[in-house]
C-alpha cells in the first residue's frame, strides 16, 4: 500500500512530515560542505601536531576519519536514489521512510563526532601551551561550526558536539599538564557559543515550522485559484445571458452562445477579430433599432457602446423582445457587452429577484474576493471570501477604512490606486494586505469605479485574488533548481562509489562513461576505455582474450544472443539480461537498458555469491521434500497400524454399550466407558499428530464459513461436562452468548477442537472443587470476537509461558496429569490458519485464562453448528437388503457383524479375499459393497475397477473401509468412485447413518 500524502494527515503530523523533509534536505545538501570542511580542519590539526603523532596512530585515525565522511556522503546519495527517479524535480522523501532517513543522518553524526573526539586522544604532548591550545581551539571551532552547518537538526549537532567535546575534556582532565589560560578561554567561549547556536537553532525550528506551514497554506491556495478559475469558465458559459468580449480596438475576442440570438446576429458572424462597427451596422440594416436606424443613430450608438465607461442600453427586438447590452469596460481598454433578455423581468419582479440571489451566489460561492468602499474610502460590503482573507467578519468589516488593513509601503500602493480610481480608471495592481491575527496575505486586485445610474463615482469593487501560493510556488521552483543542480553533481561524484560496474553507449555505439567497478569487472584495459572505443571494439577484445571461451561455452543463451547481435551490428531490447562466468569464476549478471534517444546503460554486477546460495537452497529444497514425503509415509503407515487395533477395540466396546438383548451392568458400562474413553484418547493422540504433520506440510485444508457460539459453544460444554463431573470441577454457564449472536468466521469442526482442548486442560489443570469460566466478548474496534476459557488452578510461571505452545511441552509436569502437550500447538496452528490468534493470561497461584480471538461476522440462514451424531434409528426396508463386506481381518469381520446386527433387515455376507469377494457379487449381485482398501494379492482400487467392470454392478454404491486416514488416501479414493470412505475405527452411529442413507437411494432408484 503507497504512503499517505500530508495533505491527508492531520495538521501536527503533517507540519511534522514537512519539517522533517526540510531537514533531509538540508541534510542532503549539505554532505559535501561538512565532508570538505572535516578535511580542513584535520588538514589544519595535522599541520599544527606534525612530528608528534606516530605514523601508524595517524593513518588509522585518517582512515576511520575518511570512513565516516564517506559513509555521510554515501547516506545523501542513497536518499537521493531511494526518494524518486531523477527525473522529477520536486520529489520528497516518502512520509513513512522520512523517520528512518533521520536517524541514519543522526548516527552518522554521532560516528562524524566520535572520530573527532579519538583526534583529542592522539598521542601528542599537551604539556606545550601552545600545542595544548591548538588542539583546544581546532576542537572547539569544529564543534562550533559543525552546530552551525546543523543548525536546521539540533539532535544531530549535538550527537556531533557531545562526543567530541566529551573525548576532548577527558583527555584535557587526564593530562598532568596545566591547562593553558588560552585554552581554558577557548572552552569558555566555546560553551557561550553551543549554547548560543542552541537558541539560535530553536529560533531556526521555530521558522522552519513558519516556512512548513506557508508552503502547505501555498498548494491550498493554489487549489482555490484553480477551483475559482473553473466556476468562472461555468459561469461565462452558463450565466443565462449573452456575454461578449472586445479589446482596446473594439474587436471580437470572447462570446458565448447566447449573443447571437439575443443580439440578433447571424451565429456565422461572430467570429474572432470582427468590429465592434460591424456587428451594430448589421443591426440597422436590418432595422434592429426602429426609427434611429440612420447613420446618426448607429454612431450614437457606437459612441455609446466605445465609452470607456460602464453603462447600459435597452432595445426592442422586431420579435417583441425587451433586450438589455450593459458595458463593462476593461483596463486594457476594451470592454464587455452583457446582452440580457429583460422581457419577463419587465413584466414580474420574480425574474429580477431570482437573478439577484444567482448572483448573490456567485458572490458567496467564490474563492475571488470582492470588496466594495464608498468614495471616503470605507467599506460598505465585502463577499465571504474578502471577510476569509482579512480574517473577520463581514460586520467587523464594514465601516472601516481600506487603510487599516495594509502597512506603510502598501499604503503608498493604495494611494495610487485611489487616485486613478478618482479619475474614473480602472486598473490592477498587487499589494499586501495585513489579516486580523497579523499575517501578510499577497493579493492582486482588479478595482474598478462604481457609478450610479447619473453618472456619479459612488465609489469603487476591488476583485482581490489571493496569490501568496504563487509566490511561494515560485520560490519553491527556484529552491527545486538548485536542489537538482546539487543532485546532479552528486550523483556524477558517486558514480566510482557503486558496486556494480556500469557503462553508457551513446546511439552511435560509442562508449561515453564507464566506472572504476566495470574496469575491475571486465578486466577491460583502462588505455583502450580511454580512447572511448565503440562497444563492438570492446566485445572484440573480449573475445580475443578468451573472456567468452571458444564457442561462448562460459555464457548462457542469453548472452552468446546478445554478444553475437552486438557484434554483427544488431539491436539488442532494453532490459535484456544475462549471466556470464569469467575463466576464474566468477559469474557476471549483464543487463541493458536503452533510453529514448537509443543510447545504452548497461551493468555488470558480480553474483557469484548469489548463484552458490541459490544451487544451495534448491539442494537443501530437494532435501527438505524428500525428508517431508519420508515423514508423510511413515505417519501414513503408524496411523493404519494404530487404527487397526483401535478399530475391534473400540468397535467392541460399542457394541456392548449398545446391546439391548445382554445390557451390560453398571460395573461393567463403568469399565467399557473408561475403555472407550481410553480409546478415543488415543485415537485423538494419533488425530493430532497427524493434524501437526498436515499443517507443517501445508496439507490441511479449513472451511472458513460463519460460525454460531450459540451454538458451538454449549455443544462443548456439553461434551465435556462428564469429564468435569469425575475431577469434581464445577462448569459455569457461559457468559457474554446471545440468541442468533455472536458468529465468527471459522472452520466449526476444528473451532470446536480448539475449544474442547483449552476446556480440557481447564479442567485437568484446575484444583478440587475449582469452577471453570466461559466468557464470549465482541471486540467492535477490532472487528473480533475472543473467547476466554478460565480456570482456578495453580498457574504458569511466566518463564514457562513461552514454552507453552511448543509440540510435546509439558512444563516438567510429565506423569501429574495425563496428556502428550500437543493439544496447544495444535491448537495454536488451527486458530492461525483461521486468521485469529491464541494467548495466555496467567498468574502463579490464581489461575488462568486461556482465550483466542477470530474475525467476528454477521450469522447467515443456515450457518454451521456441527452437531454430534447420535445413534440413528434402524430405517423402515421395504425389503431384505444384501450387503457384502470384502475383508482379510477376521476380528474386523466379527466387529461388523455386531455393528450391523442392529439392522435385522439386512442379509450381511463376508469375504475374507479380494478374489472371493468379486466372485461372490458377480454371483448374487449385493445392494451395498463394503470394502477393505488393503487387502491380500490386490488392493481395494483394484476391486472397485473390477467391480464396475460389469453391468449389473456398476450402480451399486461401493464405500471404502479403511484404516488409512491421511488427506490424500481420502482424495484418491473420491477420485476412484467410491461412494464414501469409512475410517478406521469404524463410529457405529455414523457407518450405521451411511448405511441406512445409501441403501434408502437404492430404494428410491428401484422405486423409479
Amino acid at each position: 500500500m503507497p504512503s499517505p500524502q500530508p495533505s491527508s494527515l492531520p495538521a501536527g503530523v503533517a507540519l511534522q512530515a514537512e519539517v522533517d523533509a526540510l531537514r533531509l534536505r538540508a541534510h542532503a545538501s549539505g554532505a559535501r560542505l561538512a565532508a570538505v570542511a572535516s578535511l580542513a580542519v584535520a588538514g589544519l590539526l595535522l599541520w599544527t601536531a606534525q612530528g608528534q603523532i606516530p605514523l601508524p596512530r595517524l593513518l588509522a585515525w585518517l582512515a576511520a576519519l575518511a570512513g565516516v565522511l564517506l559513509g555521510r556522503v554515501l547516506l545523501a546519495a542513497a536518499q537521493r536514489r531511494a526518494q524518486a527517479p531523477a527525473d522529477v524535480a520536486d520529489a520528497a522523501v516518502p512520509l513513512a521512510d522520512q523517520p528512518r532517513w533521520l536517524r541514519r543522518y543522526r548516527l552518522s553524526a554521532a560516528a562524524h563526532g566520535l572520530v573527532w573526539g579519538l583526534a583529542a586522544w592522539l598521542p601528542v604532548s599537551l604539556a606545550d601551551p601552545t600545542l595544548q591550545s591548538s588542539l583546544v581551539f581546532v576542537m572547539v571551532g569544529l564543534v562550533i561550526a559543525a552546530l552551525t552547518l546543523t543548525m536546521f537538526d539540533q539532535p544531530a549537532a549535538l550527537l556531533f558536539a557531545g562526543p567530541s567535546l566529551v573525548l576532548l575534556l577527558a583527555r584535557l582532565g587526564s593530562s598532568s599538564a596545566p591547562l593553558a589560560p588560552t585554552s581554558a578561554l577557548a572552552l569558555v567561549m566555546g560553551v557561550l557559543l553551543l549554547a548560543i547556536l542552541t537558541l539560535a537553532g530553536r529560533r531556526a525550528e521555530r521558522e522552519r515550522r513558519h516556512l512548513a506551514l506557508a508552503q502547505r497554506a501555498g498548494r491550498a491556495s493554489a487549489q482555490h485559484v484553480r477551483d475559482t478559475q473553473a466556476l468562472l469558465q461555468q459561469v461565462f458559459d452558463h450565466a443565462g445571458l449573452g456575454i461578449s468580449v472586445f479589446d482596446r480596438d473594439k474587436r471580437l475576442r470572447a462570446w458565448n452562445d447566447q449573443v447571437a440570438d439575443l443580439a440578433g446576429l447571424p451565429p456565422a458572424m461572430l467570429q474572432p477579430g470582427v468590429t465592434l462597427d460591424t456587428c451594430v451596422r448589421h443591426l440597422a440594416d436590418h432595422g434592429a433599432f426602429g426609427p434611429d436606424s440612420g447613420a446618426e443613430g448607429m454612431a450614437q450608438r457606437l459612441h455609446v457602446l466605445g465609452a470607456a465607461t460602464p453603462g447600459v442600453l435597452r432595445r426592442r427586438r422586431p420579435d417583441g423582445r425587451l433586450v438589455e447590452v450593459r458595458r463593462n469596460p476593461l483596463p486594457d481598454g476594451g470592454l464587455v457587452l452583457f446582452h440580457v433578455d429583460i422581457t419577463e423581468r419587465e413584466a414580474t419582479r420574480r425574474a429580477a429577484d431570482e437573478q439577484q440571489r444567482m448572483l448573490a451566489l456567485v458572490l458567496e460561492r467564490t474563492e475571488q474576493g470582492f470588496w466594495y468602499i464608498d468614495n471616503d474610502l470605507r467599506t460598505t460590503d465585502a463577499n465571504p471570501a474578502m471577510c476569509r482573507m482579512l480574517g473577520l467578519e463581514r460586520s467587523q468589516l464594514l465601516g472601516r477604512s481600506i487603510y487599516e488593513f495594509v502597512d506603510a509601503e502598501n499604503r503608498a500602493v493604495f494611494d495610487r490606486g485611489v487616485a486613478l480610481r478618482a479619475a474614473g480608471q480602472a486598473g490592477g495592481y498587487e499589494i499586501a494586505l495585513t489579516r486580523a491575527d497579523g499575517r501578510l496575505v499577497h493579493c492582486f486586485n482588479n478595482a474598478t469605479p462604481v457609478f450610479d445610474a447619473a453618472g456619479r463615482k459612488t465609489g469603487a469593487l476591488g476583485l482581490f485574488s489571493d496569490i501568496s501560493a504563487q509566490r511561494a510556488a515560485a520560490e519553491q521552483v527556484r529552491q527545486a533548481s538548485a536542489a537538482l543542480a546539487q543532485k546532479s553533481r552528486v550523483l556524477a561524484l558517486t558514480l566510482d562509489s557503486l558496486v556494480q560496474g556500469v557503462l553508457n553507449v551513446d546511439p552511435e555505439g560509442r562508449c561515453t562513461a564507464w566506472n572504476r567497478r566495470f574496469l575491475e569487472l571486465l578486466r577491460v584495459p583502462a588505455d583502450l576505455m580511454d580512447r572511448r572505443p565503440q562497444l563492438v571494439e570492446v566485445l572484440a577484445w573480449q573475445r580475443s582474450q578468451d573472456e567468452f571461451g571458444a564457442q561462448f561455452e562460459r555464457m548462457d543463451d542469453g548472452g552468446r544472443f546478445s554478444v553475437t547481435s552486438a557484434l554483427r551490428g544488431m539491436p539488442v531490447t532494453s532490459g535484456h539480461r544475462y549471466r556470464r562466468t569469467r575463466p576464474d569464476g566468477t559469474v557476471l549478471d549483464v543487463a541493458s537498458y536503452f533510453a529514448d534517444d537509443g543510447s545504452l546503460v548497461r551493468t555488470f554486477t558480480d553474483v557469484t555469491a548469489s548463484v552458490a546460495a541459490e544451487q544451495a537452497l534448491i539442494a537443501a529444497r530437494d532435501e527438505a521434500e524428500a525428508a517431508n514425503r519420508a515423514k508423510s509415509e511413515f505417519l501414513s503407515r503408524m496411523s493404519h497400524e494404530l487404527r487397526t487395533p483401535l478399530n475391534a477395540i473400540l468397535g467392541f466396546a460399542q457394541l456392548l454399550l449398545a446391546d439391548r438383548d445382554e445390557p451390560p451392568g453398571a460395573g461393567q458400562r463403568q469399565r467399557l466407558d473408561a475403555l472407550v474413553r481410553g480409546g478415543q484418547h488415543l485415537l485423538a493422540l494419533i488425530n493430532d499428530v497427524l493434524d501437526v504433520a498436515r499443517i507443517e506440510g501445508g496439507n490441511l485444508q479449513l472451511t472458513l464459513q460463519p460460525v454460531s457460539l450459540a451454538c458451538l459453544v454449549p455443544d462443548a460444554l456439553a461434551l465435556v461436562q462428564p469429564m468435569a463431573q469425575d475431577r469434581g470441577v464445577v462448569l459455569a454457564a457461559p457468559e457474554g452468548l446471545q440468541p442468533g449472536g455472536p458468529a465468527v468466521v471459522a472452520d466449526a469442526t476444528r473451532l470446536r477442537q480448539v475449544l474442547l482442548n483449552l476446556l480440557s486442560n481447564a479442567i485437568k489443570f484446575n484444583r478440587e472443587g475449582g469452577e471453570v469460566r466461559l466468557r464470549v466478548i465482541a471486540l467492535a474496534e477490532s472487528g473480533c470476537v475472543r473467547l476466554e476459557v478460565a480456570d482456578q488452578g495453580a498457574g504458569i510461571a511466566p518463564e514457562q509461558v513461552p514454552r507453552l505452545f511448543q509440540a510435546f511441552e509439558r512444563l516438567d509436569m510429565d506423569g501429574a496429569v495425563e496428556g502428550t502437550g500437543i493439544g496447544l500447538a495444535l491448537s495454536r496452528s488451527l486458530v492461525a490458519l483461521m486468521h485469529g490468534t491464541i494467548g495466555v493470561d496467567s498468574t502463579p497461584g490464581q489461575g488462568s485464562v486461556f482465550w483466542l480471538q477470530l474475525p467476528a461476522c454477521s450469522l447467515l440462514a443456515g450457518a454451521p453448528d456441527s452437531p454430534l451424531p447420535a445413534l440413528p434409528a434402524p430405517a423402515h426396508a421395504s425389503r431384505a437388503r444384501s450387503v457384502l463386506y470384502i475383508e482379510d481381518n477376521d476380528v474386523n469381520q466379527l466387529l461388523m457383524e455386531g455393528m450391523l446386527a442392529h439392522r435385522p433387515g439386512i442379509s450381511l455376507r463376508l469375504a475374507d479375499l479380494p478374489e472371493t469377494g468379486l466372485a461372490m457379487a458377480v454371483a448374487e449381485p449385493p445392494d451395498l459393497v463394503l470394502l477393505d482398501i488393503q487387502l491380500p494379492g490386490i488392493d481395494g482400487f483394484e476391486v472397485l475397477r473390477r467391480l464396475r467392470r460389469h453391468p449389473g454392478l456398476v450402480q451399486v454404491p461401493v464405500v471404502a473401509v479403511s484404516a488409512n486416514a491421511m488427506p490424500d488416501d481420502l482424495a484418491q479414493a473420491r477420485d476412484a468412485g467410491f461412494a464414501d470412505y469409512l475410517t478406521k475405527p469404524v463410529d457405529m452411529a455414523r457407518l450405521l447413518a451411511l448405511v441406512d442413507r445409501l441403501l434408502a437411494g437404492g430404494d428410491a432408484q428401484a422405486g423409479r
